[in-house]
């Protein structure tokens, strides 16, 4: 008689687990270095997995989480530069200061989560080197979210004129700098602002038609402008919130908006020179509020210590009130 032995295939599996690694250019000195460096993969010690910095420093592998920086040194104002691609699942800034990454590429293969929350209000935090890669990109950035701005110069800017990666822009709080519609990659994705997220602008910033703004979660979605910036949106606005536009300069909002929010004019002066189809109400408190697009908003309209322009020359079919406050004006330039 035969007997069949049944004997069991054990197989090792090398589990591969992300890691936290901690900016470090000291090796095991305490703290960081506070130093400038290069960021690449296998090639220079800049990296640490001791949040102390104590440990001796190592190379970077793709795949883990950066933060800025080991120790609490690391609060001076430097550049790391990335030389070839990086392929980070997050990076955080933990200490103030300014701070710039610059060249190379980082992939948002799989999302990419950056944040700069916390930090100072006058730190200035940029992203530099090219974003590519198909994956969400997730934003939790610092600067005043206030009507006035607070008198700061802190935010989170996407620097780079090449960035051409695939996938929608989810910020969920603080404010996020730009030059230009190409910070944001492919045509196609949407900025999503979340709760507490918003947008700056500081010179002449225009975001094209083809980029879709969503507001997400109701609340107030900062819109800020420095003293003489243009702020221009082409696209459309929707989903659920108020386009609040606080500190300086002008909003112009020129393409067609469909969200349920109000619009508020705390700072500076707000055109509309496309459409206002929706439900909400149109309130100024401050600067000038041109309408020379059509407001078609299911909701009232409110002037306070401000002025209101009705430029035409399209009808205007909003279907509420028409306030006018103490210190408000109200100017028809054309047919409305």
């Amino acid at each position: 008689m035969k007997f069949l032995r049944t004997i069991p295939l054990l197989c090792a599996a090398a589990n591969s687990h992300a890691q936290t690694l901690y900016w470090d250019t000291n090796g095991a000195t305490d703290g960081s270095g506070n130093a400038a460096g290069t960021w690449d993969v296998g090639a220079t010690s800049n990296w640490s997995a001791d949040s102390t910095g104590l440990s001796a420093s190592t190379t970077w592998a793709d795949g883990n989480a950066a933060i800025f920086s080991a120790g609490t040194d690391g609060v001076g104002a430097w550049n790391v530069t990335v030389s070839g691609t990086v392929a980070p699942t997050s990076i955080t800034f933990a200490q103030n200061g300014n701070k710039t990454i610059t060249g190379g590429n980082i992939l948002t293969t799989g999302g990419l989560s950056i944040s700069s929350a916390g930090r100072g209000p006058a730190d200035q935090i940029v992203i530099d080197s090219k974003l590519t890669g198909t994956g969400a990109l997730t934003i939790a950035a610092h600067g005043d979210l206030s009507n006035t701005g607070g008198g700061f110069a802190g935010f989170f800017r996407l620097g780079n004129a090449a960035n051409d990666f695939v996938g929608d822009i989810t910020i969920t709080a603080g404010i996020v700098d730009f030059t230009g519609d190409f910070n944001f990659g492919a045509t196609a994705n949407q900025i999503i602002l979340g709760a507490n997220g918003g947008l700056l602008a500081r010179g002449a910033n225009t975001l094209a038609a083809t980029r879709t703004i969503v507001m997400s979660g109701g609340g107030n979605k900062t819109f800020r402008g420095y003293g003489g910036s243009t702020f221009t949106v082409n696209g459309p606005i929707t989903g659920a919130g108020n386009v609040r536009h606080t500190d300086g300069g002008t909003l112009v909002l020129a393409g067609t908006s469909t969200f349920t929010g109000n619009l508020d004019n705390v700072g500076g002066n707000t055109t509309i020179s496309g459409t206002m189809s929706t439900v909400g109400n149109i309130n100024t408190a401050a600067g000038t509020l041109t309408v020379s697009g059509v407001l078609n908003n299911t909701g009232s309209v409110d002037i306070t210590t401000s002025t209101l322009v009705f430029a035409g020359p399209a009808p205007s079919t909003y279907t509420g009130y028409t306030h006018v406050r103490t210190g408000g004006t109200l100017r028809l330039d054309a047919s409305n």
